[in-house]
């Protein structure tokens, strides 16, 4: 949709949630654009991206920050490629409402609205002479907004358990905003969310069944919205059929088809731990405890594990799981022993960021450095052959599970998904 916007002969805005995402929409158009042409707007300190990236990105060696073009430089580009966060500082430079005749905002409906708003304020104003086209990519299934509030600390429970309220250590994947000021202004619900909820994207102003769950209008109105303003991708071209099955049923009304090549998504079906090679997910009891450090006492007596001991970790209150970091170790290295796999082609995610710790460090002392561990977030935008989830929470205390979350790690995975 981007290289066929460029081709009219006006310039494009692509806007992504985060700068993986943004760099992965980079290194995707790179191919089809020069440096010239393709330019990859950057916040002054960040992460350094990889080469294809760098490229199209203006860095300033000497002063190791990255660099904004003045206007009349960054007018010349067909494509910007920014997050959302930093389409302000095209604002701020002094480019023009109108200057883009189309705004692309990726992952929309992970957004709070005045995020998403950033880019799309570029757009041409309703009296101007010429007009933008912006279009809010997203799923509204998936994962949502997320917010935090000041107060989120963690909390001892009535049996003196300690729990976490969803602020400080969670590492992703919220649905709900969790400030109360932000949901009392609608904030929890994305920007995509709030439109489709809109008579002017319903088929009919009475074609809105209303439902009493939060957001449940606006997913009503999905299901009846103009076929003109609101488009649904339904080929999916990532997941093994057995696994795109349930959430196609549960979320999106069986519409979901599953396109990918049978080799492409069937090529690790034979690993021994697979108990049904028809069916790649494979769940792994593990017994153990959830913990916090400095909190619950640690739970890391007896383990035999080095990595998974860290001097930093004080009053953290982010949960992790030590039993499940190492079951997440042994599986992960059985897979690319015996499959002969690249480590970039598998993933760990966890919601937890002590747990993501835990696991990196283990897997660096086991040689697997290179495998990628993080958040739900990571996968968004990105294939990969194996996916392992660690759930961590093992107590039915203070347990607050949204579905989405795994929603988005079942969806898109590639081939196996085990999940301790």
């Amino acid at each position: 949709a981007v290289r066929q916007a460029a081709q009219e002969g006006v310039p494009v805005l692509v806007c992504a949630e985060s700068n993986a995402a943004g760099d992965l929409l980079c290194e995707k158009l790179a191919p089809h654009f020069t440096p010239h042409e393709l330019f990859r707007l950057n916040a002054f300190r960040r992460a350094m991206p990889g080469a294809v990236v760098k490229r199209h990105s203006l860095y300033d060696q000497a002063a190791e920050v990255f660099n904004i073009p003045p206007r009349e430089v960054l007018q010349r580009y067909k494509v910007v490629v920014c997050t959302a966060d930093t389409a302000g500082h095209i604002i701020g430079v002094g480019v023009p409402p109108g200057h883009f005749g189309y705004v692309f905002v990726d992952e929309c409906a992970q957004m709070m609205e005045p995020k998403a708003m950033v880019p799309v304020a570029l757009a041409a104003g309703a009296s101007a002479s010429c007009c933008t086209v912006v279009v809010l990519a997203g799923d509204d299934k998936q994962i949502g907004p997320r917010g935090r509030s000041k107060r989120c600390r963690a909390e001892r429970g009535p049996d003196g358990s300690s729990a976490l309220n969803m602020g400080n250590g969670y590492a992703g994947g919220l649905k709900r905003v969790q400030s109360e000021s932000a949901r009392h202004h609608g904030l929890q619900l994305s920007i995509m969310e709030r439109l489709a909820a809109l008579p002017s994207y319903r088929c009919s102003p009475d074609g809105l069944k209303e439902e009493a769950s939060e957001g449940g209008a606006a997913r009503a109105a999905l299901g009846s919205s103009r076929p003109d303003l609101v488009f649904e991708l339904s080929n999916n071209y990532r997941s093994h059929p057995a696994l795109l099955e349930l959430p196609s049923r549960l979320f999106y009304d069986g519409r979901l088809v599953s396109r990918a090549p049978s080799q492409k998504v069937s090529s690790l079906c034979q690993w021994r731990k697979l108990p049904n090679p028809h069916f790649p997910l494979l769940f792994v009891g593990v017994e153990g405890e959830d913990a916090q450090e400095g909190i619950d006492g640690g739970g890391e007596s007896g383990t035999g594990c080095s990595a998974a001991r860290s001097p930093q970790e004080g009053d953290s209150p982010s949960f992790f799981n030590i039993f499940e970091a190492i079951q997440i170790k042994d599986l992960v290295s059985d897979l690319l022993r015996t499959q002969r796999m690249d480590p970039q082609d598998v993933t760990v995610i966890s919601p937890y960021r002590k747990q993501q710790q835990k696991i990196r460090l283990l897997l660096r002392e086991a040689s697997h450095g290179r495998v990628q561990v993080g958040g739900p977030e990571v996968l968004q935008g990105r294939e990969t052959r194996a996916v392992f989830i660690s759930t961590v929470r093992a107590r039915k205390q203070w347990v607050q599970v949204d579905p989405q979350v795994k929603m988005v790690a079942i969806g898109n995975e590639l081939e196996g998904l085990p999940e301790p």
